[in-house]
Formats: structure tokens, sequence, C-alpha cells
């Protein structure tokens, strides 16, 4: 009867203990899960992306913007959490949809002229007058990489011609710094390029020696090929004969005689 008593006794010991081993671990299960969303939710922040494509020059509105959760320890330097933060800039770049919207690549036009806020850090912009071929057919738009081919007469007034200036920023056709929506070539008589210090040197150097010519390139494209000076052809001239000189000297005719005599003079 004892034992019988015995085993009842620790069955309801193993019971309570094992009920209350249950709530403990769904007590510690829940609070875990409450600790790794709260830690979750500090890790992710809001950030403003692009919902559209965002066109160089610009000015950005509401409608093109929205907001995107994003790893706090890997936000974009520049980054705005606030859509207001960012209605009415202008962008300085070509912005993709979903790509985070950056201080760096748009410019408040209140604070900074359109064309200036364009141009980059450390960076001029140079005009150069065109034509319908120096300006590629019209096919040049605003955010255009180009390449400056430039041509000079040398002191036998014989043209060399070599490529001077490599992937260079169009900032503006005319007095249009957007691209437009249609895309459509426009002869223009004007073309801005971005530069730096020392190419906007060696830009105007060459237009005052020469002509120039812009090579379109592609966007994508950031080599610089080696490119050889094009060199005047050389004309072939044919040698002239030279003839033996004839000794000097006179002819003397007595009668049916013929006498030749040396005058040359020691």
């Amino acid at each position: 009867m004892s034992n019988k008593r015995n085993s009842l006794i620790f069955l309801a010991v193993a019971l309570v203990l094992g009920i209350a081993a249950a709530m403990f671990a769904q007590r510690w299960a829940r609070q875990s899960m409450a600790a790794a969303e709260a830690q979750a939710s500090r890790d992710i922040t809001e950030v403003v992306v692009a919902d559209q494509e965002l066109a160089f020059g610009k000015r950005i509105d509401a409608g093109q913007l929205r907001t995107a959760r994003w790893p706090a320890d890997a936000v974009p330097k520049g980054a705005f959490n606030q859509i207001d933060q960012v209605v009415g800039m202008v962008s300085k770049y070509q912005i993709f949809p979903g790509e985070p919207v950056l201080a760096q690549r748009i410019a408040d036009p209140a604070t900074s002229p359109l064309m200036a806020s364009l141009i980059g850090p450390n960076k001029r912009a140079v005009t150069v007058r065109v034509d319908d071929v120096v300006g590629v057919g019209g096919f040049l738009l605003p955010g255009s990489r180009v390449d400056v081919v430039a041509s000079k007469q040398n002191e036998r007034q014989e043209y060399q011609t070599r490529t001077i200036l490599h992937n260079l920023r169009v900032l503006a056709v005319d007095q249009t710094a957007s691209a437009g929506a249609e895309d459509k070539p426009v002869v223009v008589r004007a073309v801005t390029l971005e530069t730096d210090p020392s190419e906007a040197e060696v830009l105007v150097q060459a237009t005052i020696e020469g002509s120039v010519q812009l090579a379109l390139r592609n966007p994508e494209d950031e080599s610089v090929p080696e490119v050889a000076m094009v060199q005047p052809p050389v004309s072939k001239s044919t040698p002239k004969t030279v003839r033996p000189r004839k000794e000097a000297g006179m002819t003397v005719i007595r009668g049916t005689r013929v006498d030749g005599v040396d005058d040359s003079r020691n």
C-alpha cells in the first residue's frame, strides 16, 4: 500500500514539474521572439528612393518618390528618410527606380543656379560652339558622354588630328539642361561640357588653334583607348636627274677644220 502511495506522489510531482517546465519554456520563447522583433525593428529604417526614373536636370516631385525599409547599418551616406526633404530638388544625375536619393546627386535650385548646381565638385562647365556635324547630327543630349577630337595645322600647313579629351559629360545643349521626354535629335549651336580645370584649358586652347569635333560614346564605356595622332600623308616626289656639267670652252672654225679651245681658268 505504501509503495502504491509513493508511486502516486512521484507521478504527481513529476506532472507538476513538467507543467512548470512547459510554462517556463513557453514564456522564454515569447520573450525571445519579442526581443528579436524589437531588435529587428531597431535595425531597420526608412530611406527615400526613386519610385520612377528621375531624369537628369529635372525637378523632383512627390509622386516620383517613395520610402523603402533599409538596414540601418547599410544606409548610404547622404540618404534621406522623409520625402519632403527631396521634393523640389533638381537631379544632377539620372536616378533609376528603387535607387536611394542621395544628397550628392541632387541640388537645391533655390540656393544654387540650375547650371551651377549640375556641375560636380572640382569641375568646370565649358561651352563649345557646334553645328550639325560637330554636334553629332543632333544626337547629343544632356547626360551624354563624348570624346573631343582636335585638328590643327602644323608649321608646314598640314593638318594633324588627335583625341585630346575622353569621356566628358554633356551638361547642356544650347540652353537646355534636360534631355526631354522624347529624346529626339535636335541640331543645336552650342554644347556645354563638364571638365576639370586642366581639361578646360586644353579644350579652349584647341578651339583657338584649330577645330574640334565631338565623338559620341557609349555611357557604359569608361575605357580610354590609346589613339595615335593622325599625321598628314607624306608626298612621294620623283628625284630630279642631275645632268653632268659641261666643261667650259669655245669652238673655233677655220675653214673646214673645227677646233675646241678650253678657256677654263685655274
